[in-house]
């Protein structure tokens, strides 16, 4: 299929040149300010983006990953982000005497700090329906405005910000998060008690698939349709938030649960007629709804969570093969400024092994994490859309933590694609993420972030051809064509970490200096003079 409604990128980012940040561009080598990361005064330095988003394709330059997301200077950006579950954002509480289902933690500029410091330039921020409508048509406003406060927090550190409407088994009444209780079509037979959470259990029974099923097929409450409440409530939060230039834009629907709906309850003897056509009429309204509110932002959407294994639930009852999802042709949306969100975990990922084993099935050389990311890239070329992998992660205790997380690195910076880990804190499950909970504080795992950190461009002036990291070294090597965008390159070393004895940068071979865009690490840089050229940037930590 082609690259449907898209603008190319020949000649669209010297047309899209806006406010322009000042950038250092002398010979030599970085040292002083520019080589420990330490931010000096620049006017408008930390206006990185300036909330302003689309996105563009060129099959012929990349062909495995054509379509790349662009801000206001036409510059692209590769986002390395995380995800992150916020108190009072996070909506697990119950308001009548019921126990919260899990402790969900706080976040301030303290996360934000080491955040930046690890090098993650995009929260992928979890919010719920329940939340935002707790009745029908009544928007909670101090609930919207703490989902402001989070943003601001972001903006304030350069941090970019996807806001994700979320849910797990459909709603804190019956499952873990997403839906308030007057959206769940029946009325559940049990609801949770609080303080307590078997989100398997809740995923698998029975009065989650009749609610889901219920959402795709658009029953109605006091005369109005589930998913036109959901898409109004979606938008109340976009209107509200859509003016921050920390926003790159909003995620539709975590994990669509469509397919497993369908095989549970068929198996059970009470075939609901669910169908994929059904995810893709949601998308065909609640995508443009956004558009027209946010022309400027950008909207996720991911496929059902089926793509993800198990592929079909009970094993068996689906032809769906694990890791792959349906393109729709024609896409009956509008696909510019649209990003392809999947989630990316395989069965490694969730069944690690025994801790006394050392974890043996996290390993690097797990042939699904191959097979996922191609089939991602093929399927986010159909949609004529960028590739953002909305979730990845597993347990930093793995054995083969860091060799699993480089070669997943190692395939993402290759082909160019964004991504956000799960989870930043969690205190609760099985405590992914970068933080144990000492008689109830958050330590930092500094093993993970020290891991986790390393060099790579956040943005460039033109297009990325391809990325490589040297895990012996910590080196980084940028491809790319230049375009003149009247903005510099900016790029993350991590100072705090790999690069804490300083570092080079060098534009095809020769050195150059940074400026410090703002602390821990992040830079803008200038290589390239003449539209087309390609070259070559490259950041090393010094001695390498």
């Amino acid at each position: 299929m082609g690259l449907r409604n898209q603008r190319t990128w020949v000649g669209w980012a010297t047309a899209s040149v806006a406010m322009l940040l000042v950038a250092g561009c002398s010979s030599g080598s970085s040292d002083g300010a520019s080589s420990d990361g330490s931010a000096q005064e620049s006017p408008g330095a930390d206006k990185v983006s300036l909330g302003v988003w689309s996105t563009a394709c060129d099959d012929q330059l990349r062909p495995q990953n054509p379509c790349g997301i662009l801000d206001s200077q036409g510059r692209e950006w590769l986002f390395r982000g995380v995800n992150a579950r916020i108190e009072g954002v996070f909506d697990v509480n119950f308001d009548d005497g019921r126990e919260p289902l899990e402790p969900i933690p706080s976040f301030d500029a303290s996360d934000t700090q080491a955040m930046q410091e690890i090098g993650f330039n995009l929260l992928r921020l979890p919010i719920q329906w329940s939340g935002i409508e707790p009745q029908p048509g009544q928007y909670d406003q101090e609930y919207i405005d703490r989902i402001t406060e989070v943003i601001q927090l972001c903006e304030d550190a350069g941090i970019q910000v996807l806001v994700d409407m979320h849910q797990d088994a459909y709603s804190k009444e019956i499952g873990e998060d997403g839906a308030p209780a007057w959206a769940i079509v029946p009325p559940p037979t049990e609801t949770n008690k609080g303080g307590e959470l078997n989100l398997l259990a809740a995923r698998l029974s029975k009065q989650t698939q009749q609610a889901f099923a219920s959402f795709w097929k658009n029953e109605k409450v006091d005369g109005k349709g589930l998913q036109e409440y959901y898409i109004d409530a979606m938008s109340e939060v976009m209107k509200a938030v859509k003016d921050s230039p920390a926003v790159v834009g909003m995620e539709v629907f975590n994990e669509p649960w469509l397919l497993h709906a369908q095989t549970l309850l068929t198996s059970q003897g009470a075939d609901p007629g669910l169908s994929l056509q059904m995810l893709d009429d949601f998308y065909a309204k609640a995508i443009p709804a956004l558009r027209e509110i946010a022309p400027d932002k950008l909207v996720a959407f991911g496929p059902d969570v089926a793509k993800n294994d198990p592929p079909a639930l009970p094993p068996g009852s689906s032809d769906q093969q694990p890791y792959t999802a349906a393109v729709p042709d024609p896409i009956p949306w509008p696909t510019e400024n649209t990003v392809y969100a999947p989630h990316f975990y395989t069965k490694a990922f969730f069944n690690p092994g025994e801790e006394s084993a050392g974890y043996p099935n996290i390993r690097p050389d797990d042939p699904d994490i191959t097979l996922n990311m191609n089939n991602s890239l093929s399927e986010a070329k159909q949609f004529s859309a960028p590739l953002l992998l909305g979730e990845f992660g597993f347990t930093e205790k793995a054995a083969q933590y860091r060799a699993t997380l480089d070669e997943f690195y190692r395939l993402a910076d290759e082909n160019v694609v964004s991504s956000a880990q799960w989870v930043w804190k969690e205190n609760s499950q099985d405590a992914w993420g970068f933080y144990d909970f000492v008689d109830g504080q958050p330590v930092l795992r500094e093993k993970a972030a020290d891991e986790t950190a390393r060099a790579y461009p956040q943005a460039v002036s033109g297009r990325i051809k391809t990325v490589a990291f040297d895990p012996a070294t910590g080196a980084v090597q940028v491809e790319f064509v230049y375009q003149d965008t009247g903005a510099p390159h900016q790029v993350f070393v991590p100072v705090t970490y790999g690069y804490s004895g300083g570092f080079t940068l060098t534009c095809d071979g020769e050195e150059v200096t940074g400026e410090p865009l703002r602390d821990a690490g992040w830079l803008n840089v200038e290589c390239g003079t003449d539209a087309g050229s390609e070259h070559t940037l490259a950041m090393a930590p010094k001695g390498e």
